[in-house]
């Protein structure tokens, strides 16, 4: 059974070397700012980590990996949140922890340059195009 997945998590140099000693695959990508890295899909599509539809990195869980359901993305020259409404913890989000994990999505965000960050996330995000949903329409809809 395919389990959930937010895509590809950005992982930043200092992140690859501990994954590096876990022997985690993952491959470099390079742009004209900067470069990050990505892990190598298990199977084609799902993340390495995965297994029976749970986590098994728990001890060594990339931050963005840590945000879910919540991404940050860049539009225009603002962040913008979404979702994953597929996710079964969605129903039990409180606002303080959605708060929590926006500003840790944003620190995530805030480690790459602008253009290398909308690199990865034009690649590598898989649920925002599947089943994300803007935050704040998905708070407007929670609470009605």
């Amino acid at each position: 059974m395919s389990g959930i997945s937010i895509g590809l998590p950005i992982i930043s140099a200092d992140e690859a070397e501990k994954y590096i000693q876990r022997g985690i695959h993952f491959k470099e990508e390079k742009t004209s700012t900067g470069s990050y890295w990505v892990f190598v899909e298990k199977d084609g599509h799902e993340c390495q980590f995965l297994s029976d539809g749970r986590c098994d990195a728990q001890d060594i869980k990339p931050i963005d990996c840590a945000c879910y359901p919540l991404q940050v993305v860049y539009v225009d020259d603002s962040f913008k949140f979404f979702i994953d409404t597929a996710c079964p913890a969605v129903k039990h989000l409180s606002n303080e922890l959605i708060e929590k994990l926006k500003e840790r999505a944003i620190e995530s965000c805030k480690r790459f340059e602008k253009d290398t960050y909308q690199h990865w996330q034009n690649n590598y995000v898989g649920f925002i195009k599947k089943s994300g949903t803007e935050l704040d329409n998905f708070l407007k809809e929670s609470l009605r």
